[in-house]
């Protein structure tokens, strides 16, 4: 019955309604920042409020490790991606994407590095890391790698000062490191020391914040250069009013999103600077 149905419709020139094409998925990147075991389901629902509006689907694409995720944007196999300050600085510098709007958390657009130890290890500042091991986040981790890298160059330079250092590839699982005595120290972002404080306390006991940075901007919601000007127009629109439903709101409130603004490009010019700096110094892999 089903089949005479659609020769009919055919015949007459009217549409299967329910056999239209839909639009093809949009592919939304997350870098590294949370583990991405962590991070999945803290961004799955921003996707899904993110596809209803845009009546398309939102695909959620995570690799382990900041530059491979921005190979990706850069080889537009991204559309949007959610990036660290220092990855934001690696997209700029490779002219892999452009900003779209800037994430308010905890009112305000800004956060900072905090240096983290082990309660009752001795250290209080970047002066008492001599001989130490510190766990870096990643290479492109402004908060996690960039900063930290930058101040030790106070005191001669990490690889002087330190006594060793590794990678971890992502905030939470570097606090585990010092957790776990595999490191004396790690630099993290303040956002995700504020998360696990909140939500999973357990994992930071023991651990205590003995410096902290100066205020750096969140890094944008970047957007492909292959992604149309429409889809962008609509894509900003859905995020701007997400707060205006239930879903929309309770998907922000789950990643501690008060809202959007537009990005300030002036804001960036200090983090670029400092990234190029030690980018020439060190390269992409330390």
């Amino acid at each position: 019955m089903r089949v005479l149905v659609v020769v009919v419709m055919a015949l007459l020139g009217v549409a299967w309604p329910w056999e239209a094409p839909s639009a093809p998925p949009l592919r939304l990147g997350v870098a590294s920042i949370l583990s991405p075991e962590v991070a999945r389901p803290l961004y799955l629902p921003l996707a899904r409020a993110l596809g209803s509006r845009l009546n398309r689907p939102v695909d959620l694409v995570q690799r382990f490790g900041y530059g491979r995720l921005n190979d990706l944007l850069a080889r537009g196999e991204l559309d949007m991606a959610v990036l660290c300050t220092g990855g934001y600085c690696d997209v700029v510098s490779r002219g892999g994407g452009e900003p779209l709007l800037v994430p308010v958390m905890g009112g305000s657009p800004r956060y900072r590095a905090l240096l983290v130890v082990r309660r009752g290890s001795g250290i209080g500042s970047f002066a008492d890391l001599e001989g130490r091991t510190m766990v870096f986040t990643d290479p492109l981790s402004l908060t996690g790698f960039v900063y930290p890298w930058a101040r030790l160059k106070e005191f001669g330079g990490a690889r002087r000062w330190l006594g060793d250092y590794f990678f971890s590839r992502s905030h939470d699982r570097s606090l585990r490191c010092v957790a776990l005595g595999l490191a004396d120290a790690a630099c993290v972002d303040s956002r995700v020391w504020g998360y696990l404080v909140a939500t999973r306390p357990d994992t930071v006991a023991g651990l205590v914040v003995v410096a902290r940075s100066e205020e750096f901007p969140i890094a944008p919601l970047v957007v492909s250069k292959r992604l149309s000007l429409g889809v962008r127009a609509e894509l900003k629109r859905a995020l701007v009013t997400l707060s205006q439903d239930g879903e929309g709101q309770m998907a922000l409130a789950q990643l501690g999103i008060d809202g959007f603004v537009d990005p300030d490009p002036e804001g960036y010019a200090r983090v670029l600077d400092l990234f190029r700096r030690v980018e020439a110094e060190v390269g992409r892999e330390p």
